[in-house]
């Protein structure tokens, strides 16, 4: 009995291994995966910020332009 569980063990150990080996690259993956979701969340608000500050820019030219022509 002893020898078949030790045969067993023998098969599995590989397997495992490779199990072990998988797994640690996916928190490899895992770590990589948050950093770049950190970096496009920051770089999201800046293009949002400076977005909006464009269309503020925009909008108030036009106003003072519409001001301009109406003699305000």
């Amino acid at each position: 009995m002893a020898r078949k569980h030790s045969t067993r063990c023998n098969r599995i150990a590989p397997e495992l291994a490779e199990l072990r080996k998988i797994s640690t690259q996916l928190d490899s993956i895992e770590l990589r995966l948050d950093t770049m979701q950190n970096a496009a969340v920051k770089s999201g608000a800046i293009a949002g910020a400076a977005a909006g500050a464009v269309t503020g820019g925009i909008v108030a030219a036009g106003l003072a332009m519409i001001k301009a022509r109406l003699g305000f």
